[in-house]
């Protein structure tokens, strides 16, 4: 494989990751530097020092390399659209971050600590009526997942645990800016046993995310030398997240650093794996898995389950995967074939730089609260509309939290009532 394949495909990967620096270069740009630690992780490592495609026919790599970069093109393209288009509003009601820094703050302060409270709660009772915590579980893997002995326990407590799950993935961010706002001692806790008790499910990404989210936040508004600390720090702590279970013995390994890190992301390795057993398989799913993901259970079309069938060939109900992270033009490729590759990313691309453009207007030094609402309403919301192609009924909890933290429907229906004519 040439080195200017390497290139196409590694340009490609970056667009899809980091493409939002293209509509707002911005130390404010909180998410897209997220992204650029996962990129180098992910996608850098791998293509600059392995010989990743090595194990994949010619054929299924220049396929991979053709369907990556008509979708960057195109997603591009939806990016700047989307920007210059006037921002959309969904919902009618008023939102917590429509007023000043003063009132956002003191609206949803005790949304965020009663929450919190009753996610930090929660999962810690869940562990407990489990009976086990997955990090320290004689498979950890396997409990990652509740697969196997894991499952009945989990079935037990799966609404308790998921809920107050995603409460505290949702809302770490913006607890941590309301501690740093605040200085209260008992959001600070909430913020640390939250992130405790994310890492001891051994879900890594989350663990970190949150509060390097709103460490980002902090950073942006100081600038200057934090700012620069907090990019190296990016750069260094996803290669570590990525490798630290190996690293800590939870899982065994005897591979050297750059392959250990890659072992912990392995996205190209399933992109290839994926697209080698489609083409094999070659059935247009004419977008079932766009909304598959919204039926609960190991329904044939979650984007999940039918990556796994693809490339196992059978049941997957055993298999302690999570799936595989798939970029948008794959998914778009797989659905309706090159028309697929083109409409999809262009889509994908128009509704998140629009959701970017709206998000840009609160980025200011002194706006922290008000800015953090914005990125939890432009990581739930956003989100789930730019990725409409991988839907999942998980995000609905994470948007009922948001939508109670970020729209002040309270304050509505008072106005309405008090102006209404009995």
């Amino acid at each position: 494989m040439s080195e200017s394949d390497k290139f196409l495909i590694l340009f490609s990967l970056l667009t899809y990751s980091l493409g939002t620096y293209f509509i707002w270069f911005s130390r404010w740009n909180v998410l897209a530097h997220l992204n650029l630690g996962f990129a180098i992780t992910a996608h850098v490592l791998p293509i600059c020092f392995l010989n990743v495609f090595d194990q994949t026919s010619v054929n299924v790599v220049l396929l991979y390399r053709d369907i990556l970069l008509v979708g960057a093109v195109f997603y591009l393209i939806g990016l700047f659209c989307g920007a210059g288009l006037p921002s959309l509003r969904v919902f009618g009601f008023s939102r917590t971050f429509d007023g000043n820094e003063i009132e956002c703050f003191a609206l949803v302060y005790k949304k965020i600590m009663v929450l919190m409270m009753v996610g930090v709660v929660g999962l810690f009772l869940s562990f407990l009526a489990m009976g086990f915590v997955p990090m320290f579980a004689q498979d950890p893997l396997a409990a990652k997942f509740f697969k196997g002995p894991y499952h009945d326990a989990y079935i037990r407590v799966a609404v308790l645990y998921r809920s107050s799950y995603m409460l505290l993935v949702s809302l770490v961010p913006v607890a941590c800016i309301l501690w740093y706002r605040a200085k209260n001692i008992l959001i600070g806790a909430l913020c640390f046993f939250a992130v405790v008790g994310i890492a001891l499910s051994l879900t890594r990404a989350p663990a970190v995310f949150g509060v390097l989210t709103a460490l980002g936040i902090y950073c942006a508004s100081k600038g200057g030398k934090a700012f620069i600390a907090y990019l190296l720090l990016i750069v260094f702590i996803f290669p570590f997240g990525s490798a630290v279970f190996y690293l800590l013995g939870i899982f065994d390994n005897d591979l050297g650093i750059v392959e250990l890190i890659a072992q912990g992301v392995p996205d190209i390795s399933d992109h290839l794996l994926f697209l080698d057993a489609f083409v094999q398989h070659h059935q247009w799913t004419f977008g079932k898995t766009f909304w598959g993901g919204m039926v609960p259970g190991n329904f044939e079309w979650n984007p999940a389950v039918y990556a796994l069938e693809i490339t196992n060939g059978g049941e997957v109900s055993e298999i302690s995967s999570g799936g595989f992270r798939l970029p948008v033009s794959i998914w778009g490729y797989s659905a309706f074939g090159w028309i697929g590759v083109v409409i999809v990313p262009l889509l994908s691309g128009i509704i998140l730089g629009n959701c970017i453009g709206f998000c840009k207007q609160f980025a200011f030094k002194g706006n922290e609260v008000r800015f953090s609402i914005a990125l939890l309403w432009l990581s739930v919301f956003g989100f789930f509309w730019s990725g409409f192609y991988v839907m999942s009924m998980y995000s609905i909890p994470k948007m009922l939290i948001a939508f109670f933290v970020v729209y002040n429907v309270r304050v509505v229906f008072e106005k309405r009532i008090a102006g209404a004519v009995f």
